[in-house]
């Protein structure tokens, strides 16, 4: 069956909004190992990307995900849990937004939310302390 047959028969998302539970994990700082770079925190971050695929596939539900032509947006709102000496509402301080992104766009693309991390034209992530750790993904196609 061809994609565009299959594109007609299932009903593609136009909004996706789901959370994620978990310690939010970055992606980005690099070491080398045996003459290659990999990410240094590759152990915490497969699993992490795992989560994150198994909760967009839930959240998809049997839907499609955005077509290979849609100019998507994704508002990220990443939690953590605070330490017992801190008061402000917003952590400033590591892990960086930009790298706990990078950690996610694979995930969503093995998942089937939309054909290619390089669609989204439009992101808008924020850093909270909260009592339950992990992030709110909302992923919207533009008009």
């Amino acid at each position: 069956m061809g994609d565009t047959q299959h594109d007609e028969q299932v009903e593609r998302v136009e909004r996706l909004a789901f959370f994620v539970p978990g310690t939010p994990i970055q992606q980005g700082s690099k070491t080398v190992y045996n003459g290659r770079a990999v990410d240094a925190n590759q152990k915490t971050l497969k699993p992490w990307r795992a989560d994150v695929k198994a909760a967009a596939v839930n959240a998809l539900a049997g839907r499609a995900g955005f077509g290979a032509n849609a100019e998507i947006a994704v508002l990220y709102d990443f939690y953590f849990t605070p330490p017992k000496t801190v008061k402000r509402r917003r952590p400033n301080v590591r892990p960086d937004l930009d790298k706990l992104e990078r950690a996610i766009g694979d995930a969503l693309t093995d998942a089937g939310v939309w054909v290619d991390d390089g669609q989204v034209v439009n992101s808008h992530t924020q850093k909270w302390y909260a009592e339950t750790s992990g992030v709110h993904i909302t992923v919207l196609e533009l008009a």
